[in-house]
């Protein structure tokens, strides 16, 4: 996620990628050819010619220049980097999973309170088109009461690394905070799963349920280990009509 976010950085007005930090010599260099994701493409090259560059994550929040810090660490250090960050006076955006535990997630929204600083985890599938369009239509009720909806992402199981949560909690937890984001807590919740860490299966089917109907299922994970592709999708059903993912909320 580091090099995609140096590309994402790079593709936004008014920003400036101000400084680098790895342990990885190679990862400095801009060569982040080894890197794989979910969908499994490869890092390839970046051109970090005029950046910063720091091996101790010390140093660079010492640089009263960086304005905002955005950390793209495995999940368990999230939350101390997240706090020296903070307290070293910077912003910060987080990846996502936020922490490993609801604690760990409150200390770090406790600090940039106390600190009067802007504290984001990447939850980026609320700022889709897509799910946007979802979103808009649930709010101005034009088709009537949601009626239900499934939200679904699956893939293979990584092959390249391993990484602190598995498919319910790397995967899914991009569907969980829309809903939560689209429709609130919901009054009661039911989950069963199947998890094989040998054989690469993380699997989680969640019913959200809320009052008055317009329950939502959240189901997919990861699907052994191999080449199965990455995919996602969304059904809602409305009174007066059906919107899938990828295409606008109720065209039908």
């Amino acid at each position: 996620m580091g090099s995609t976010h140096v590309k994402a950085v790079r593709a936004v007005p008014g920003v400036e990628l101000a400084a680098v930090c790895s342990r990885d010599p190679k990862k400095l260099s801009g060569d982040f050819s080894e890197i794989r994701g979910n969908i499994g493409d490869p890092g390839g090259q970046v051109d970090l010619s005029g950046v910063t560059r720091y091996g101790e994550i010390g140093t660079l929040l010492a640089d009263s220049s960086i304005d905002a810090v955005d950390i793209c660490l495995p999940t368990g250090m999230h939350e101390r980097v997240a706090i020296d960050a903070l307290r070293a006076g910077k912003h910060v955006l987080v990846e996502k999973p936020m922490a490993l535990d609801g604690p760990a997630a409150s200390r770090m929204v406790k600090e940039a309170e106390r600190q009067e600083r802007a504290l984001m985890a990447a939850q980026v599938i609320r700022f889709w088109p897509e799910y946007a369009a979802l979103r808009d239509t649930v709010r101005s009720g034009r088709l009537g009461a949601l009626r239900g909806a499934v939200f679904r992402r699956r893939c293979a199981a990584p092959s390249w690394g391993n990484w602190e949560g598995g498919g319910a909690f790397d995967l899914l937890i991009h569907d969980v905070d829309f809903v939560l984001h689209l429709l609130g807590k919901p009054e009661a919740l039911s989950a069963t799963g199947a998890s094989d860490d040998h054989a690469g299966i993380d699997l989680l089917h969640a019913t959200f349920f809320y009052p008055g109907g317009g329950d939502v299922l959240i189901t997919g994970g990861c699907l052994n280990r191999g080449a199965y592709p990455f995919s996602m999708e969304f059904t809602a059903t409305f009174d007066r009509d059906t919107a899938p993912t990828g295409a606008p909320a109720g065209s039908g």
